[in-house]
């Protein structure tokens, strides 16, 4: 099972910003959340576009709705350069 390796908790304000960029440019974005599993161990990161947002929460694929409080990290996906 792989281990993802817990990125920098970053502040709220950062969250948003990048979040509210991402989501006028149409960026794909790479969430860590604050979640753990059983084991202490990091849930697979969040890779999507962001389709919405509010005061507290960002809408991801499907409709799912992630609470801002949840996210440990957001940053931009890495796109391949051809």
């Amino acid at each position: 099972m792989p281990v993802y390796v817990p990125r920098p908790q970053q502040s709220l304000a950062t969250i948003t910003e990048v979040l509210a960029d991402a989501y006028q440019r149409q960026q794909p974005v790479t969430i860590q959340l604050k979640m753990v599993d059983q084991n202490n161990r990091h849930l697979p990161d969040i890779t999507t576009l962001i389709h919405g947002y509010n005061a507290n929460d960002i809408v991801v694929d499907a409709d799912r709705f992630i609470p801002l409080q949840e996210i440990r990290n957001v940053a931009y996906k890495k796109t391949e350069k051809l």
